[in-house]
């Protein structure tokens, strides 16, 4: 029940906040993902998901080679990453959470001192945790699959309506970004609303 509480009023702080710093950009996605150097990734909660997203990885790296990677991960996976997984890891545990269930103004620092060109959230359901980071991490493209509660915090969401599995989301997800990273269009049509 608490938890239920916490979570609602959190979204709506979220929804708040991004009302009042609102403004519509226009980012050119294509231009953005061809030239990606670094990456934070949002790690999912859920194990099962934890899991085969760890698993799926070096896939996910050959699509931005050179680029550095960090990694967002709850604590109690900490130990399943290995050394070489990420460049930077930020280990979210509940000592960095907060009263409404958001991350404390500590981790949101730490985290915030580097931008990146790319941020992917590998949570297949909802997490107010990582979408709470999203909206206040610097990052030129923000990438998810896609969800009614995300929507104003991710510029680029991935509807894989069809599948039904993390597995083949992932697989939807890599293609479209197999072909926005790699393709160069005129600028005039790459512009997207973000």
């Amino acid at each position: 029940m608490l938890k239920s509480v916490q979570h609602s009023v959190a979204r709506k702080k979220l929804l708040w906040q991004k009302r009042a710093r609102s403004q519509t950009e226009t980012i050119d996605i294509l231009a953005r993902l061809s030239n990606v150097k670094s990456v934070i990734i949002f790690m999912p909660e859920i194990h099962e998901d934890f899991g085969l997203v760890l698993n799926r990885l070096n896939e996910f790296k050959r699509f931005f080679p050179g680029a550095k990677f960090s990694g967002v991960i709850r604590a109690n996976y900490a130990s399943f990453v290995g050394n070489n997984t990420f460049q930077q890891i930020y280990v979210l545990g509940p000592q960095n959470i907060g009263l409404l269930g958001l991350p404390k103004r500590e981790f949101l620092t730490a985290i915030s001192k580097s931008s990146y060109d790319l941020l992917i959230d590998f949570n297949n359901e909802f997490d107010i945790i990582s979408t709470y980071l999203c909206s206040r991490i610097d990052a030129n493209v923000r990438v998810c699959l896609a969800h009614p509660y995300r929507e104003p915090f991710y510029n680029l969401q991935i509807r894989a309506d069809s599948c039904e599995t993390l597995d083949e989301k992932i697989n939807t997800l890599f293609k479209y970004l197999a072909i926005l990273s790699r393709q160069s269009m005129p600028t005039e049509q790459n512009q997207l609303p973000a």
